[in-house]
């Protein structure tokens, strides 16, 4: 559920503050096929840093004293 909605809220920031007012721009289309593939490449980038942000919470979470 937390990752759905995790991907979700990702999704919308690039959406919003990205991809459409690159889109409004009006780019050349071979310019709009180099941002989607930048974007294909950045990908397993973004996939990593969730790991790792949730590899470190975790960490956090199993020091911390018990209740």
């Amino acid at each position: 559920m937390h990752g759905r909605a995790t991907a979700h809220d990702l999704h919308r920031l690039f959406r919003d503050t990205a991809w459409r007012p690159y889109r409004e721009s009006g780019p050349e289309p071979e310019e709009l096929e180099r941002m989607k593939e930048l974007t294909d490449r950045i990908n397993p980038m973004v996939v990593q840093a969730l790991v790792t942000a949730f590899q470190r919470s975790l960490a956090e979470e199993l020091a911390r004293p018990a209740e």
